[in-house]
């Protein structure tokens, strides 16, 4: 197992903004690189940056949360246990406000059953709490990772089954509308996916018995 010393430095480097972005992503490739070769542990990593994840310092704390989200968004196909992955959806989707949470989201969105995925439950939280505190237009620049929204969108629509569910995924769909107008960016990119996903949910029909 990797030594603190040998990947904490690379935390400090991430939260240092004198550095260049170049240097900031050698050092999410070095975290990223000791997880998937089972030299650093996730549960390791998200322990020893509790200091940066919950410090009143507003800086410290975004690029905290967004070098564990980037983090994440390298290890789609890297198991993790189920409750983690519970207990890392909450935690971004809490702070959704905060620079690099919303990439925390779309990068647990895109797991998949066999590697430990998003449940129905925290979906619906994430929608939830998507609908309620995320103000499109606040968004920094830097957080729309347009196609990586849109796909994690798609994935987490397809196949899905629950009414309410479904109607917070169909505002969703009108949100990224807003978010997305131009014809040539990210939303047009996957339009016929979504349409193929959202298709089969039309014409609705109502079958219980009132």
């Amino acid at each position: 197992m990797a030594s603190p010393s040998e990947w904490i430095p690379h935390v400090h480097a991430f939260v240092d903004l004198s550095l260049s972005h170049d240097d900031h992503d050698a050092s999410v490739a070095k975290i990223v690189s000791l997880i998937k070769t089972d030299m650093l542990t996730l549960e390791i990593v998200v322990k020893e940056m509790e200091m940066y994840l919950t410090t009143s310092d507003a800086v410290t704390r975004a690029r905290g949360i967004l070098l564990l989200a980037q983090v994440l968004v390298s290890l789609v196909s890297k198991p993790i246990d189920v409750a983690a992955v519970h207990s890392l959806i909450d935690f971004f989707t809490s702070r959704l406000a905060i620079h690099g949470a919303l990439i925390g989201c779309v990068a647990l969105l895109r797991r998949y059953g066999a590697v430990g995925m998003v449940s129905k439950c925290d979906a619906r939280n994430l929608a939830q709490s998507f609908l309620v505190n995320l103000q499109v237009q606040a968004l920094a620049q830097a957080d729309r990772k347009g196609d990586d929204l849109v796909y994690g969108v798609c994935e987490a629509i397809d196949e899905e089954n629950d009414p309410w569910c479904l109607l917070h995924c169909f505002r969703i769909v009108e949100l990224l509308v807003d978010l997305f107008p131009d014809a040539s960016g990210p939303l047009a990119s996957f339009s016929k996916d979504i349409f193929e996903i959202l298709g089969r949910y039309f014409p609705i029909y109502f079958t219980h018995v009132i």
